[in-house]
């Protein structure tokens, strides 16, 4: 298991390189929480609901600070989630960079913000994958 600190130092090595990365966490908090409830675990001040991806059940977005933002998406299960997070793992890395994603039970949320994937992962009893 490659400890916190040595994914972030890969992560930003990537980023710095142009190559991106994909950070995968997991989370192992309560089951079908809201958008609404992942935003603020995750620091957003706003959760704007956006049309629903194939698959969710709600998806949302919302600014963080120092011009980051993070995806929320819920879902009926792990497997939609799943699905989800494979079709868009490479529309998502092309698009901005380093991405950091924390996944639980019927939800994941994407970010750019490797801090506010930590700060959620540790609110919903998450770990690095």
């Amino acid at each position: 298991m490659i400890s916190m600190k040595t994914q972030l130092v890969i992560a930003g090595a990537l980023l710095v390189a142009g190559m991106g990365g994909w950070v995968a966490q997991s989370a192992s908090g309560p089951s079908r929480l809201t958008a609404a409830q992942i935003g603020s675990a995750v620091g957003c001040a706003t959760v704007d609901k956006l049309p629903n991806d194939r698959g969710a059940l709600e998806t949302a977005a919302c600014p963080l600070p120092a011009h980051h933002r993070a995806t929320i998406v819920t879902f009926d299960g792990g497997r939609q989630r799943d699905e989800w997070l494979q079709a868009k793992q490479t529309e998502w890395t092309v698009s901005s960079g380093a991405a950091a994603v924390v996944k639980g039970d019927g939800w994941a949320v994407l970010t750019d913000d490797l801090a506010a994937a930590d700060r959620l992962a540790a609110k919903t009893g998450g770990w690095w994958a």
